[in-house]
């Protein structure tokens, strides 16, 4: 079984964001954010969730940043 490295999965998510149109995409949190954008977050890792390694898990946070359509008035 072949063992998928950590930073290919944010890679590949990265990758696939980009094919949204005008959508950018960043590693990081940018100083200044210009919508529509998203940002893919580190990997987080929950280990030995069940007895001797049955279960591990992993999730990413992948923000969506988009501009307000209109005030509130």
């Amino acid at each position: 079984m072949a063992m998928t490295k950590i930073n290919d999965i944010r890679e590949a998510l990265k990758t696939n964001l980009q094919n949204i149109t005008n959508l950018r995409v960043y590693d990081l949190i940018p100083d200044v954010i210009v919508p529509p954008c998203a940002v893919v977050g580190q990997l987080d890792f929950t280990f030995d969730i069940d007895n001797m390694r049955g279960l591990d898990q992993a999730s990413v946070d992948v923000y969506v940043i988009v501009q307000r359509i209109s005030e509130r008035s």
